[in-house]
Protein backbone atom coordinates (compact mmCIF):
# COMPACT_ATOMS: atom_id res chain seq x y z
CA UNK A 1 0.00 0.00 0.00
CA UNK A 2 1.21 3.06 -1.10
CA UNK A 3 0.66 5.75 1.78
CA UNK A 4 1.50 9.53 1.36
CA UNK A 5 4.00 10.72 4.28
CA UNK A 6 3.17 13.76 5.56
CA UNK A 7 4.56 15.56 2.72
CA UNK A 8 4.88 19.25 3.22
CA UNK A 9 3.05 19.48 6.82
CA UNK A 10 4.03 21.82 9.40
CA UNK A 11 4.24 20.36 12.90
CA UNK A 12 3.47 23.15 15.61
CA UNK A 13 5.88 22.84 18.64
CA UNK A 14 4.41 25.25 21.52
CA UNK A 15 6.92 26.01 24.28
CA UNK A 16 7.29 23.62 27.38
CA UNK A 17 5.58 20.51 25.01
CA UNK A 18 8.60 18.69 24.47
CA UNK A 19 10.17 16.73 27.66
CA UNK A 20 13.33 16.56 26.71
CA UNK A 21 13.88 20.21 25.98
CA UNK A 22 16.11 22.31 28.34
CA UNK A 23 16.46 25.66 29.84
CA UNK A 24 18.70 27.46 27.76
CA UNK A 25 18.03 31.00 27.74
CA UNK A 26 21.72 31.97 27.57
CA UNK A 27 21.61 30.21 24.00
CA UNK A 28 20.37 33.07 21.03
CA UNK A 29 16.74 32.83 20.55
CA UNK A 30 16.83 31.03 16.90
CA UNK A 31 19.04 28.42 18.47
CA UNK A 32 16.67 27.78 21.05
CA UNK A 33 13.96 27.97 18.95
CA UNK A 34 15.16 25.38 16.44
CA UNK A 35 16.45 22.48 19.54
CA UNK A 36 12.19 22.55 20.84
CA UNK A 37 11.09 21.73 17.23
CA UNK A 38 14.12 19.15 17.06
CA UNK A 39 13.24 17.77 20.38
CA UNK A 40 9.41 18.03 19.46
CA UNK A 41 10.02 15.62 16.27
CA UNK A 42 12.74 13.12 18.07
CA UNK A 43 9.74 13.07 20.98
CA UNK A 44 7.38 12.05 18.21
CA UNK A 45 9.59 9.84 15.84
CA UNK A 46 6.92 6.91 15.92
CA UNK A 47 4.05 9.09 15.00
CA UNK A 48 5.59 9.88 11.30
CA UNK A 49 4.77 7.74 8.44
CA UNK A 50 7.76 5.95 7.45
CA UNK A 51 6.50 3.39 5.01
CA UNK A 52 8.15 0.80 7.34
CA UNK A 53 6.48 -1.96 9.39
CA UNK A 54 8.45 -3.46 11.80
CA UNK A 55 8.25 -3.37 15.45
CA UNK A 56 11.69 -4.10 16.22
CA UNK A 57 12.42 -0.68 13.94
CA UNK A 58 14.97 1.55 15.52
CA UNK A 59 15.43 5.22 15.34
CA UNK A 60 18.44 7.56 15.25
CA UNK A 61 19.53 11.40 13.20
CA UNK A 62 21.69 13.34 11.97
CA UNK A 63 22.12 16.88 11.50
CA UNK A 64 23.23 18.11 8.15
CA UNK A 65 22.68 21.83 6.19
CA UNK A 66 20.83 20.42 3.53
CA UNK A 67 19.98 24.54 1.59
CA UNK A 68 23.48 26.43 3.11
CA UNK A 69 21.56 28.68 4.93
CA UNK A 70 23.60 28.20 8.22
CA UNK A 71 20.80 26.51 9.87
CA UNK A 72 21.27 22.52 10.01
CA UNK A 73 18.06 19.79 9.27
CA UNK A 74 17.36 17.05 10.76
CA UNK A 75 17.00 13.29 9.16
CA UNK A 76 15.62 11.12 11.11
CA UNK A 77 15.95 7.57 10.63
CA UNK A 78 13.97 4.57 10.80
CA UNK A 79 15.84 1.63 10.45
CA UNK A 80 14.13 -2.07 10.51
CA UNK A 81 15.81 -4.98 11.90
CA UNK A 82 18.90 -5.87 9.22
CA UNK A 83 17.00 -4.13 6.08
CA UNK A 84 17.10 -0.94 4.75
CA UNK A 85 15.84 2.38 6.42
CA UNK A 86 14.04 5.13 5.69
CA UNK A 87 14.76 8.68 6.25
CA UNK A 88 12.64 11.71 6.76
CA UNK A 89 14.21 15.32 6.48
CA UNK A 90 13.17 18.19 8.72
CA UNK A 91 13.69 21.47 8.47
CA UNK A 92 12.92 24.11 11.04
CA UNK A 93 11.35 27.11 11.31
CA UNK A 94 12.21 29.14 14.37
CA UNK A 95 10.16 32.19 13.23
CA UNK A 96 6.40 30.32 13.56
CA UNK A 97 8.02 27.61 15.49
CA UNK A 98 6.94 24.42 13.34
CA UNK A 99 9.33 21.89 11.70
CA UNK A 100 8.48 21.40 7.90
CA UNK A 101 8.46 17.77 6.66
CA UNK A 102 10.20 17.75 3.41
CA UNK A 103 7.67 16.12 0.59
CA UNK A 104 10.30 12.43 -0.12
CA UNK A 105 11.46 9.77 1.65
CA UNK A 106 15.42 9.05 1.16
CA UNK A 107 16.75 5.21 1.97
CA UNK A 108 20.15 4.37 3.77
CA UNK A 109 21.32 0.80 4.07
CA UNK A 110 22.03 -2.27 2.68
CA UNK A 111 19.37 -4.84 1.66
CA UNK A 112 20.36 -8.85 1.57
CA UNK A 113 23.43 -10.32 -0.58
CA UNK A 114 23.74 -9.03 -4.11
CA UNK A 115 20.69 -6.58 -3.56
CA UNK A 116 20.28 -2.62 -3.17
CA UNK A 117 22.49 -0.36 -1.79
CA UNK A 118 21.80 2.97 -0.08
CA UNK A 119 23.54 5.66 1.71
CA UNK A 120 23.28 9.12 2.70
CA UNK A 121 25.95 11.40 2.96
CA UNK A 122 26.63 15.28 3.69
CA UNK A 123 28.91 17.97 1.90
CA UNK A 124 32.41 18.80 2.72
CA UNK A 125 30.88 22.70 2.01
CA UNK A 126 27.92 22.14 4.51
CA UNK A 127 25.44 22.70 1.52
CA UNK A 128 23.26 19.64 0.14
CA UNK A 129 22.56 16.15 0.64
CA UNK A 130 23.79 13.49 -1.27
CA UNK A 131 21.59 10.03 -1.48
CA UNK A 132 23.46 7.16 -3.27
CA UNK A 133 21.35 3.96 -4.65
CA UNK A 134 23.21 1.07 -6.69
CA UNK A 135 23.01 -2.42 -7.04
CA UNK A 136 25.67 -5.22 -5.68
CA UNK A 137 25.53 -7.15 -8.53
CA UNK A 138 26.56 -4.16 -11.57
CA UNK A 139 28.04 -1.88 -9.76
CA UNK A 140 25.92 0.63 -10.94
CA UNK A 141 25.65 3.57 -8.98
CA UNK A 142 23.71 7.01 -8.93
CA UNK A 143 24.39 9.78 -6.48
CA UNK A 144 22.23 12.71 -6.04
CA UNK A 145 23.21 15.92 -4.83
CA UNK A 146 19.65 17.12 -2.51
CA UNK A 147 18.98 20.39 -1.06
CA UNK A 148 15.53 21.36 0.09
CA UNK A 149 13.84 24.32 -0.46
CA UNK A 150 10.40 24.49 2.10
CA UNK A 151 8.71 21.38 1.67
CA UNK A 152 10.75 19.88 -1.71
CA UNK A 153 14.25 18.34 -1.94
CA UNK A 154 15.37 19.69 -5.00
CA UNK A 155 17.87 17.58 -7.27
CA UNK A 156 20.86 19.88 -8.21
CA UNK A 157 22.34 16.99 -10.63
CA UNK A 158 23.68 14.00 -9.99
CA UNK A 159 26.73 11.27 -10.55
CA UNK A 160 26.24 8.07 -12.66
CA UNK A 161 29.15 5.36 -12.33
CA UNK A 162 29.84 1.99 -11.56
CA UNK A 163 30.99 1.39 -8.00
CA UNK A 164 34.90 0.41 -7.26
CA UNK A 165 38.25 0.90 -6.83
CA UNK A 166 38.33 3.71 -9.32
CA UNK A 167 35.06 4.14 -10.80
CA UNK A 168 34.03 7.21 -8.05
CA UNK A 169 34.20 10.30 -9.75
CA UNK A 170 36.67 12.78 -7.98
CA UNK A 171 34.47 15.22 -7.42
CA UNK A 172 31.74 13.44 -5.53
CA UNK A 173 34.94 12.00 -3.20
CA UNK A 174 35.76 15.30 -3.05
CA UNK A 175 32.27 16.86 -2.32
CA UNK A 176 31.18 13.82 0.38
CA UNK A 177 31.38 14.01 4.39
CA UNK A 178 30.75 11.03 6.58
CA UNK A 179 27.25 11.73 8.73
CA UNK A 180 27.05 11.71 12.41
CA UNK A 181 23.79 9.34 13.35
CA UNK A 182 22.63 9.79 17.03
CA UNK A 183 20.66 7.65 19.21
CA UNK A 184 17.10 10.06 19.31
CA UNK A 185 17.47 9.81 23.50
CA UNK A 186 20.94 11.66 22.65
CA UNK A 187 20.67 15.36 22.01
CA UNK A 188 24.02 16.88 22.57
CA UNK A 189 22.60 20.07 20.66
CA UNK A 190 20.60 21.08 23.75
CA UNK A 191 23.74 22.02 25.29
CA UNK A 192 26.00 23.10 22.34
CA UNK A 193 23.82 25.50 20.01
CA UNK A 194 26.84 25.10 17.74
CA UNK A 195 25.86 21.76 16.76
CA UNK A 196 22.81 23.31 14.99
CA UNK A 197 24.98 25.85 12.76
CA UNK A 198 26.75 25.40 9.83
CA UNK A 199 29.43 27.46 7.72
CA UNK A 200 27.96 26.94 4.75
CA UNK A 201 30.01 27.35 1.15
CA UNK A 202 29.14 26.52 -2.47
CA UNK A 203 27.11 24.19 -3.84
CA UNK A 204 29.51 21.31 -4.97
CA UNK A 205 30.52 20.86 -8.55
CA UNK A 206 29.27 17.96 -10.66
CA UNK A 207 29.22 19.55 -13.90
CA UNK A 208 30.74 16.92 -16.76
CA UNK A 209 30.58 14.29 -14.12
CA UNK A 210 29.86 10.91 -15.52
CA UNK A 211 32.07 8.42 -13.37
CA UNK A 212 32.74 5.73 -16.06
CA UNK A 213 29.10 5.78 -17.74
CA UNK A 214 29.82 5.20 -21.29
CA UNK A 215 28.86 7.56 -24.15
CA UNK A 216 25.57 5.43 -25.27
CA UNK A 217 23.93 4.86 -21.78
CA UNK A 218 24.59 9.01 -21.12
CA UNK A 219 23.05 9.87 -24.74
CA UNK A 220 20.01 7.70 -24.11
CA UNK A 221 19.51 9.70 -20.30
CA UNK A 222 19.84 12.90 -22.68
CA UNK A 223 17.27 12.49 -25.23
CA UNK A 224 14.66 10.82 -22.50
CA UNK A 225 15.65 13.71 -20.14
CA UNK A 226 14.96 16.18 -23.00
CA UNK A 227 11.27 14.64 -23.55
CA UNK A 228 8.28 16.25 -21.87
CA UNK A 229 4.82 15.49 -21.59
CA UNK A 230 4.23 19.14 -22.63
CA UNK A 231 5.21 17.62 -26.65
CA UNK A 232 3.27 17.00 -29.83
CA UNK A 233 4.95 13.91 -32.05
CA UNK A 234 2.90 12.68 -34.97
CA UNK A 235 0.06 14.24 -33.49
CA UNK A 236 -0.22 12.31 -30.49
CA UNK A 237 -0.11 14.56 -27.08
CA UNK A 238 -1.31 14.74 -23.85
CA UNK A 239 -4.53 15.98 -24.92
CA UNK A 240 -5.24 12.99 -26.13
CA UNK A 241 -5.66 11.42 -22.55
CA UNK A 242 -5.88 14.60 -20.54
CA UNK A 243 -7.34 13.40 -16.79
CA UNK A 244 -5.97 11.06 -14.30
CA UNK A 245 -7.26 9.76 -11.31
CA UNK A 246 -5.85 7.41 -8.62
CA UNK A 247 -8.15 4.93 -7.13
CA UNK A 248 -10.03 6.94 -4.53
CA UNK A 249 -13.55 6.82 -5.67
CA UNK A 250 -16.38 9.69 -4.85
CA UNK A 251 -19.46 6.79 -4.51
CA UNK A 252 -18.25 4.83 -1.17
CA UNK A 253 -16.88 7.46 1.02
CA UNK A 254 -15.31 5.11 3.23
CA UNK A 255 -12.86 3.63 0.78
CA UNK A 256 -9.22 4.50 2.15
CA UNK A 257 -7.18 5.05 -1.73
CA UNK A 258 -3.94 3.17 -1.98
CA UNK A 259 -2.59 5.50 -4.07
CA UNK A 260 -1.25 9.08 -3.26
CA UNK A 261 -2.26 11.92 -5.66
CA UNK A 262 1.82 12.38 -6.43
CA UNK A 263 2.14 9.32 -7.38
CA UNK A 264 -0.95 9.49 -9.73
CA UNK A 265 0.72 12.39 -11.40
CA UNK A 266 4.03 10.35 -11.74
CA UNK A 267 2.71 7.62 -13.22
CA UNK A 268 0.69 9.23 -15.81
CA UNK A 269 3.71 11.52 -16.62
CA UNK A 270 5.16 8.20 -17.51
CA UNK A 271 1.99 7.14 -19.53
CA UNK A 272 2.26 10.36 -21.30
CA UNK A 273 5.84 10.44 -22.39
CA UNK A 274 5.57 6.43 -23.76
CA UNK A 275 2.30 7.60 -25.56
CA UNK A 276 3.37 10.95 -26.93
CA UNK A 277 7.19 9.06 -28.15
CA UNK A 278 6.18 5.60 -28.88
CA UNK A 279 2.48 5.73 -29.76
CA UNK A 280 2.07 3.22 -26.72
CA UNK A 281 -1.03 2.32 -24.86
CA UNK A 282 -0.22 -0.79 -23.18
CA UNK A 283 3.25 0.14 -21.35
CA UNK A 284 4.89 -1.59 -18.41
CA UNK A 285 6.71 1.67 -16.55
CA UNK A 286 8.90 1.77 -13.87
CA UNK A 287 8.25 4.63 -11.78
CA UNK A 288 9.36 6.06 -8.55
CA UNK A 289 6.76 7.84 -6.03
CA UNK A 290 7.86 10.77 -4.57
CA UNK A 291 6.07 10.04 -1.44
CA UNK A 292 8.18 6.42 -0.49
CA UNK A 293 10.98 7.01 -2.86
CA UNK A 294 10.71 3.58 -4.31
CA UNK A 295 10.61 2.63 -8.00
CA UNK A 296 7.37 0.55 -8.56
CA UNK A 297 6.08 -1.49 -11.63
CA UNK A 298 3.13 -0.06 -13.11
CA UNK A 299 1.29 -2.09 -16.16
CA UNK A 300 -1.05 -0.18 -18.56
CA UNK A 301 -3.82 -2.26 -20.23
CA UNK A 302 -6.50 -0.06 -22.31
CA UNK A 303 -10.23 -0.62 -23.36
CA UNK A 304 -11.40 3.40 -23.85
CA UNK A 305 -9.27 4.62 -21.28
CA UNK A 306 -6.42 2.84 -19.86
CA UNK A 307 -5.66 1.35 -16.25
CA UNK A 308 -2.56 0.64 -14.43
CA UNK A 309 -1.79 -1.35 -11.63
CA UNK A 310 1.13 -2.45 -9.92
CA UNK A 311 3.46 -1.56 -7.18
CA UNK A 312 1.79 -2.13 -3.84
CA UNK A 313 -1.77 -2.34 -4.99
CA UNK A 314 -1.44 1.05 -6.61
CA UNK A 315 -4.08 1.85 -9.48
CA UNK A 316 -4.20 4.59 -11.92
CA UNK A 317 -6.95 5.76 -14.40
CA UNK A 318 -6.23 7.27 -17.48
CA UNK A 319 -8.76 8.96 -19.29
CA UNK A 320 -9.70 10.00 -22.94
CA UNK A 321 -11.36 13.13 -23.80
CA UNK A 322 -15.02 13.23 -22.56
CA UNK A 323 -18.15 15.68 -23.14
CA UNK A 324 -18.78 15.40 -19.42
CA UNK A 325 -17.87 16.71 -16.53
CA UNK A 326 -14.95 15.09 -14.55
CA UNK A 327 -15.60 13.15 -11.71
CA UNK A 328 -14.33 13.97 -7.94
CA UNK A 329 -10.87 13.43 -7.23
CA UNK A 330 -9.98 13.77 -11.26
CA UNK A 331 -6.83 15.56 -12.27
CA UNK A 332 -5.90 16.90 -15.12
CA UNK A 333 -2.64 16.55 -16.99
Amino acid sequence: MLRKLLAGSAILVLAGCSASSDDSSAKPEQWQKTAKIFNHVLDHADEYDFDIEDASSTYDYSLVDANGDGQKELLLRKTPNAAIGSVLVFAADPEHNQAILADTALKDGVATAGGSRYRIAGTKSEHGIIASSGEAASGATTAVLYTIDGASLVDQGQWEYTAGPSGTPESLEAAEAELDWENIAQRPFNEQPDLLRSNPGDLPNIEGETGGQDAASAKSEEKTSNRSIEDVVDGRSKADFPTFSGDASSANPNYVPKTSPQFARAVYNAFILEWIYNANTTPVLEVASPVTGQTYTMTCVQHTSVTCRGGNDAVVYIYTPSPYAPPDGVQWG
